[in-house]
């Protein structure tokens, strides 16, 4: 059995069950829940106890939101675990009130020790939000790899992402092309994580060359620091091309690009 986590329950859990079923099949052996807050929150679980194992942790948080969807699982009862969380620092730096070095150093901590499907699970960062899959004009869209947020307008991404997009949520998860829409958002994202890290358009030669943590460390140098702003980038596909074998990437995803 696989665990996946996520930040929150929209559209998060409707974009995964359409990309599991369009390319993953995993099925019924996964369980979905959701963390009802931001990973800065999970960072704060953590310290009260570093030793304390994933599933343990995320129980306790659930039991205090009166969610019980876990309480019959064990470690044992999963192999995996995958964790999706938004780089939202408007989220950080207006309710936390931290700074953008804190927020940073709690992201950065976080991926080193999610870093493990096997161990304590694997991180994957959206930038800044998992809505960063719809920010795209007609796909593929030659301009994506250039697109930015101003951090300080993290606030309206979701609306601005609305207005800015070809697309809606629905040409994802019920139209009839959703295959071929995730098939090339997948590949825009896969190539822009491969642009940030290695300055290349394109196919990254190695998984190894686009890990999370890699990312965040370019998002940050890059972006983030001199510009205050992020380079949108979304997790899901990012997760899909790091899930799927090298062939069965190939057979699911580039065979319906068209």
């Amino acid at each position: 059995m696989i665990l996946f986590v996520f930040e929150g329950k929209k559209p998060e859990m409707a974009l995964f069950e359409a990309i599991d079923s369009l390319l993953l099949h995993i099925g019924n052996e996964k369980i979905v829940t959701t963390f009802h807050t931001n990973f800065y929150k999970l960072y704060d679980e953590i310290q009260k106890d570093e030793d304390v194992l994933t599933l343990n942790l995320l129980k306790e948080w659930l039991w205090t939101k009166n969610n019980h969807s876990l309480d019959e699982y064990s470690t044992d009862d999963f192999t995996e675990i995958y964790l999706f969380f938004d780089y939202d620092l408007h989220a950080a730096t207006s309710f936390l009130h931290l700074t953008t070095d804190d927020a940073n150093h709690r992201v950065k901590e976080m991926l080193q020790i999610f870093n493990d499907e096997y161990e304590h699970g694997k991180l994957f960062v959206s930038y800044p939000m998992i809505e960063s899959y719809l920010y795209t004009k007609k796909m593929p869209d030659s301009d994506f790899s250039s697109y930015t947020y101003k951090i300080a307008d993290l606030a309206n991404f979701k609306s601005d992402t609305n207005a800015f997009s070809d697309y809606t949520q629905n040409q994802f998860t019920t139209a009839h092309t959703k295959l071929e829409n995730w098939a090339k958002a997948i590949m825009q994202n896969v190539y822009k994580a491969n642009f940030l890290c290695k300055g290349q358009y394109s196919m990254p030669l190695a998984k190894d060359d686009i890990t999370q943590a890699n990312i965040f460390d370019c998002e940050v140098s890059q972006y983030v620091v001199p510009n205050a702003e992020v380079s949108i980038l979304c997790a899901l596909p990012l997760f899909v091309h790091y899930y799927l074998r090298p062939e069965l990437f190939d057979e699911r995803i580039l065979s319906h690009i068209h």
